[in-house]
Parts: C-alpha cells; structure tokens; sequence
C-alpha cells in the first residue's frame, strides 16, 4: 500500500501509526518477509538506502523512505494473540 517512490517519511509514518496492529505493511528484509512491531518514530535527513529497504537495529528495524527513515519496533508475539480475540 506505501507508495516507496512518492511518500515522504513523515508520511509513511503516519500511515503505520494509523494502521498498526490492524494492517501490517509486508516488509522485506535480505529477501525474506519480516515480523516488526509498532512504529516508534521518524527521523529526516540522509535517506542512506532506497525507499522500502530495512535494516536491522538493537531496538528492532529501519525502514528507509524518502527523507529519512521510520524505526520500528522489534516484535511481539503477545500482540498477535491480543489481535485474536
């Protein structure tokens, strides 16, 4: 659903923010799919990789967008089973 070449990041951020834990973006990360947990903020400046790569970090993800980049949340199974009920 993110549009990678016309969102900016701060856009992108909003997006997760609104849609998380309902809807979770499929992420991909050295050609698998990840699990991440919520959006926990944005950060402008130097993009550093294409829009839509990931990164591993101590604190869970990067997601790269245009302008900067969203951290993510590591993930928690404890929220998928809140979701089924």
């Amino acid at each position: 659903m993110i549009r990678w070449g016309e969102w900016e990041v701060e856009r992108v951020h909003h997006f997760l923010c609104g849609t998380y834990p309902f809807f979770v973006e499929p992420l991909m990360h050295e050609g698998r799919l990840i699990r991440y947990g919520p959006p926990i903020g944005f950060e402008e400046g130097s993009d550093g990789a294409d829009p839509g790569e990931t990164e591993k970090i101590s604190t869970g993800w990067k997601l790269f967008c245009r302008g900067g980049y969203v951290e993510l949340g590591p993930y928690d199974p404890a929220m998928e089973e809140w979701w089924k009920r």
